[in-house]
């Protein structure tokens, strides 16, 4: 048997089991809803806000790895073809679909209503590019 399993200290759990109580007024939980609703809009706006940073930064990144395709040849001489015809054709449109979604900014967040169409709006890039 291991000493010490299933063993608790009755002091740390009484200490756990503390409760605040507060009375609160019908008239006045409309106010304490309000708050936190607002609280909560304004905590929502600024994690969306750091996450619309870390995705303008990732489509910058984007735009130089496309860029950087847009001058490479592949080196495709010796392929067949038809292939090539493929291959050329289906890298001027990865480039050109990949350009159009990293070069345009994505909408600034500054209230809630902001945060649906970032999500949409940042889905439908991520779709196209990805």
């Amino acid at each position: 048997m291991v000493f010490g399993w299933g063993k608790k200290n009755r002091d740390q759990m009484q200490k756990t089991e503390e409760t605040v109580e507060r009375s609160v007024g019908i008239s006045d939980v409309s106010q304490i809803v309000t708050d936190t609703l607002q609280i909560h809009s304004k905590t929502i706006v600024s994690e969306t806000s750091s996450l619309h940073s870390r995705m303008d930064n990732l489509f910058a990144d984007l735009a130089k790895i496309i860029s950087k395709l847009d001058g490479d040849d592949l080196k495709i001489d010796d392929v067949d073809r038809n292939i090539r015809i493929i291959v050329e054709r289906g890298k001027k449109q990865v480039i050109k679909i990949v350009k159009e979604e990293s070069e345009r900014p994505l909408q600034k967040i500054s209230k809630p209503e902001d945060i649906k169409k970032f999500v949409a709006d940042a889905g439908r890039r991520i779709k196209r590019t990805g």
